[in-house]
């Protein structure tokens, strides 16, 4: 069992991004379809535009709204996985994952209770009737759970941890059953206080809770074959409002409960949400996946509340992993940070090669990492290549800037601007960092793109190859 491909291309990065990085005046990266991120030569910078090429305009960009990092969810099936392996090669993985050596992730997303992606059906008190929760555990995350997010905060002290249930305790259902269902909302208070006990109990374990989403998925109840509990939009803020928030406050706790975690086209549920009295003085954020809609669709609401914080939740990879490629993914999450959001967190940490194991109705997820069952060998998924992009070079609280893009004024660089996917970030150091996504032209796989970057008044020509994705970092 190895992990050899794995940790040689990590390794050869971290040499090339210590290497020389005083000396240089900026460093671009390029992954290419099928390939491995790579440090490329990069033109000059000159004094002179080329006036008809599309820009990337750092001098007119503004701030928009703060980056709060890349993550992953860490369901019992992944943390299974990985305590199977020897220490070493669990720490390696690890490391990949959680580092600038690696993807540079830095949130990470737990389950209340299990998920889809878990080893067992469960909640943290499955004793019916149970309303002073006297019977209320975590023991059933110390097996496998807790011990790799415990290897996780030994890797990256700094990461952040939100939570989401998948179901209530089957009690506080009509159906008295853990999948499908809706929340009966006598229970409320009870809930309130079993999700403060969840928080208080990490917390114990040395594991802050940053925020509680209330429902994953709240309309979708998966044909009940799968944990899940359905909750109206009125139901979820008055439970937010009058019983969650409350509840967290009395217990002096700093975790802040989050709306919706759920699709785009959850857009006018969400709107009828935030109009509610106090819903958004209750709530950190809103959260979204991205399964139905378009990730546009959710910039009238970050226009109307500027402020208010917007995260991608959940979303990873394809068992078929190039049905959803690098550029597949890097063109998302560009227009997900251009759209509003400032965090985009992926599906399961580990996987195996057929998506297993897993307690659903045989969903077709993949592994952020693939961990192959036959060969051992952990395979990084094409969504991670393209976290690779950001997580390495965009620190937490930088700057997801706007007003950057600009069309060059001819026909071909109209054209390129309809292939073309661009996001830039102001880091807290004052470094900046495009990234850049090429889509082929029609019936020519090669087609390069040319990009301007503008800086400090100087002029730098990027060609983005097609399929590729290709980041450049300018220090202040």
């Amino acid at each position: 069992m190895k992990t050899l491909r794995f940790r040689q291309s990590c390794a050869v990065l971290a040499i090339v991004l210590a290497g020389g990085a005083a000396a240089a005046e900026m460093r671009v990266y390029r992954t290419e379809a099928h390939g491995e991120m790579r440090e490329v030569e990069s033109n000059f910078w000159s004094e002179l535009p080329q006036g008809r090429a599309n820009m990337v305009d750092l001098d007119a960009a503004f701030s928009g709204h703060p980056f709060t990092g890349l993550g992953v969810s860490i369901p019992e099936s992944s943390c299974y996985l990985l305590s199977r392996l020897p220490a070493e090669r669990r720490a390696d993985i690890l490391r990949t994952i959680w580092t600038t050596s690696g993807a540079g992730l830095s949130v990470a997303r737990l389950q209340i209770g299990s998920s889809d992606y878990s080893m067992h059906a469960y909640t943290y008190d499955d004793a019916a009737g149970d309303t002073e929760l006297k019977s209320f555990s975590i023991e059933p995350d110390r097996a496998h759970i807790l011990p790799v997010v415990k290897e996780i905060q030994s890797v990256n002290p700094s990461v952040s941890f939100f939570a989401s249930p998948w179901s209530p305790p089957a009690w506080m259902k009509d159906n008295g059953n853990i999948a499908g269902g809706r929340m009966l909302d006598r229970y409320f208070d009870v809930y309130a206080n079993y999700l403060v006990k969840y928080v208080q109990a990490y917390k114990q374990e040395g594991v802050d809770i940053a925020a509680l989403t209330v429902q994953n998925e709240p309309e979708c109840d998966q044909f009940g074959l799968s944990p899940t509990c359905l909750w109206t939009g009125e139901q979820e803020a008055e439970f937010i409002v009058n019983h969650l928030a409350p509840a967290l406050r009395a217990a002096g706790l700093a975790t802040r409960p989050w709306l919706w975690d759920h699709n785009f086209d959850g857009t006018n549920r969400v709107f009828r949400s935030l109009a509610r009295k106090g819903v958004l003085e209750s709530i950190g954020a809103v959260a979204w996946h991205p399964y139905v809609g378009q990730p546009e669709w959710i910039k009238p609401i970050h226009e109307k509340y500027p402020k208010l914080p917007m995260v991608m939740t959940e979303m990873g990879p394809h068992v078929d992993r190039y049905r959803r490629d690098m550029l597949w993914w890097g063109d998302l999450m560009m227009r997900t940070f251009n759209s509003g959001c400032g965090g985009f967190t992926s599906w399961c940490m580990v996987l195996d090669e057929h998506g297993q194991p897993n307690i659903s109705g045989g969903f077709p997820c993949a592994g952020f990492v693939e961990l192959n069952s036959v060969t051992g060998e952990a395979v990084p998924s094409e969504q991670f290549k393209a976290f690779c992009h950001f997580g390495r070079f965009v620190r937490s609280d930088a700057d997801v800037l706007k007003g950057f893009w600009k069309v060059g004024e001819s026909d071909w660089a109209r054209r390129n601007d309809r292939r073309t996917t661009c996001s830039a970030f102001r880091n807290p150091d004052g470094s900046q960092v495009v990234v850049i996504g090429c889509r082929p032209a029609d019936g020519d796989p090669f087609s390069p793109v040319q990009v301007q970057i503008k800086y400090k008044d100087r002029y730098l020509i990027v060609q983005a190859l097609a399929n590729a994705l290709t980041t450049v970092v300018i220090p202040k």
